[in-house]
């Protein structure tokens, strides 16, 4: 049984709390990235086993289900698992890469064609409105711009990374103020695209009041550029 484990997926030693992350090589040009974990401790074990608390490796594998289920595109999930032996807790998850054209940053910035633009920028704002009504919030991430990637199918919006996804409860108006406002990318556009986002965000062509409340607690949050 040992032997037909492969090698990548063998636990060797890791330094306290240690965390290694590699790309592995798929077939058909493919690339999965593999995050394993190792945690030494009898303290950490019994307390984690209190709090009933799963790896992070494990949460991530079940984040991907989730978005999945939402039709959120993102890393596929390949395998995923844990194990604890001699008071050592360990655990793995392995993904596929998002095989991604280009950054969203780049076909939203204002130096992109202004009709790219106006399309790319509702389809943004629908991306993340479909990532707040699945529960989450990006978290930390936000402020990374190379987590959104285009597809190359050219028409599609992918998260590229899903390690500082935050699982929130709470309607989506609630979940946009406290993430919104973190988009790298969304934070240094103009008004005038600001609110071709926003149009996507709600899915509608005219705000109504509703969406008007919600621009106005938006845009009071969100860092002031010159209007384009």
């Amino acid at each position: 049984m040992g032997e037909s484990i492969p090698e990548w997926l063998r636990f060797r030693s890791m330094p306290e709390d240690g965390v290694e992350q590699s790309q592995i090589p798929l077939q058909k040009d493919r690339t999965g990235i593999l995050v394993r974990r190792s945690v030494p401790g009898v303290v950490r074990r019994l307390f984690s086993w209190w709090r009933r608390q799963p790896t992070p490796e494990v949460k991530q594998a079940a984040t991907i289900f989730h978005l999945e289920r939402h039709k959120v595109a993102c890393p596929k999930l390949l395998a995923f698992g844990e194990d604890a032996a001699r008071w050592r807790r360990n655990s793995f998850v392995l993904m596929e890469s998002v095989p991604v054209r280009t950054r969203l940053s780049e076909v939203v910035s204002p130096s992109a064609p202004d009709n790219d633009r106006r399309i790319w920028l509702r389809r943004a704002g629908e991306f993340m409105r479909t990532i707040h009504e699945s529960g989450y919030i990006l978290g930390r991430q936000a402020a990374d711009a190379s987590a959104f990637g285009v597809l190359p199918s050219g028409n599609e919006i992918a998260l590229t990374r899903l390690d500082e996804l935050e699982r929130r409860p709470g309607e989506w108006p609630r979940l946009a103020i406290l993430d919104l406002p973190k988009l790298a990318w969304l934070s240094g556009l103009g008004h005038t695209d600001k609110m071709r986002f926003i149009h996507g965000y709600l899915r509608i062509r005219r705000l109504n009041r509703e969406g008007c409340a919600l621009v106005s607690r938006l845009f009071a949050r969100l860092p002031r550029e010159a209007a384009r």
